[in-house]
């Protein structure tokens, strides 16, 4: 099971390289941890690896999110933002995929990108905008 995940991890294309190899030094880690120490510290050792990595996806969501609106309100400051929906990409707490629900004097929009809090680190993807109707585009951030 380790296997299939790692194997994701590193050839579904969802997951930087960066992201991969960290995931595969924790799931090392952890394994060993498991096998060679004792009950309580592999426990102990689970319980941690899972509270930094929870903590790190809540800190990492409310600053994109911040930052987010913060620029939705300096391109579009004639729009009030109503929603945002920040989806995180696997295995990957800096980058987000994002839905911004504003209204416009005359009209509902939905603006879709793509942000990342380290753009050196995970680059946004340049894939071409799809169009539905009412729904504008933002380029990715």
């Amino acid at each position: 099971m380790l296997a299939a995940g790692l194997g994701l991890a590193w050839f579904s294309g969802f997951v930087p390289p960066s992201f991969a190899a960290l995931l595969t030094v924790l799931t090392l880690g952890l394994a060993a941890v498991s096998r060679f120490a004792s009950a309580r510290a592999a426990l102990t050792s689970g319980i941690v690896a899972w509270l930094a990595l929870t903590a790190t996806f809540v800190i990492t969501s409310r600053t994109a999110e911040s930052r987010f609106e913060a620029m939705l309100a300096d391109r579009f400051p004639d729009a009030r933002t109503l929603d945002v929906v920040l989806t995180p990409m696997p295995a990957n707490p800096v980058c987000r995929e994002v839905l911004a629900v504003q209204k416009t004097p005359n009209q509902f929009v939905v603006r879709r990108a793509f942000h990342s809090l380290v753009p050196g680190w995970c680059p946004s993807p340049r894939s071409p905008p799809t169009r539905s109707p009412g729904a504008a585009n933002w380029p990715s951030t």
